[in-house]
């Protein structure tokens, strides 16, 4: 998928961004009620070489403590305003539907 990102958007930058380790400041206002225990373990296990094979496409990797991904992801929106096309490629549910600006 990366590599057809790559293809397909020339860019001058590129990131991939993951979810922290741990709990988010959603988690005080929200009760998680996403995952259960056995779904996060078995997520967890894929995730380290995942990040691996990233890296070693050159890729740099964002992750911010205490903030979830899609919050990260959706900050690339500022972006805008410096004129920067910004082209995010997400299976998040609750970014896929947001509308896209060029």
């Amino acid at each position: 998928m990366l590599k057809r990102l790559v293809a397909d958007y020339k860019a001058d930058f590129l990131g991939c961004v993951f979810d922290a380790k741990g709990k988010t400041f959603r988690d005080e206002v929200y009760p998680s009620t996403r995952r259960t225990a056995a779904d996060a373990d078995d997520l967890a296990a894929q995730i380290e070489p995942l990040m691996e094979a990233i890296r070693a496409m050159g890729w740099p990797l964002l992750v911010v403590e205490g903030v979830e991904a899609d919050d990260v992801i959706g900050t690339s929106r500022a972006s805008l305003g410096a004129g920067l096309r910004t082209v995010v490629s997400t299976g998040d549910k609750d970014l896929a539907s947001s509308s896209t600006r060029t």
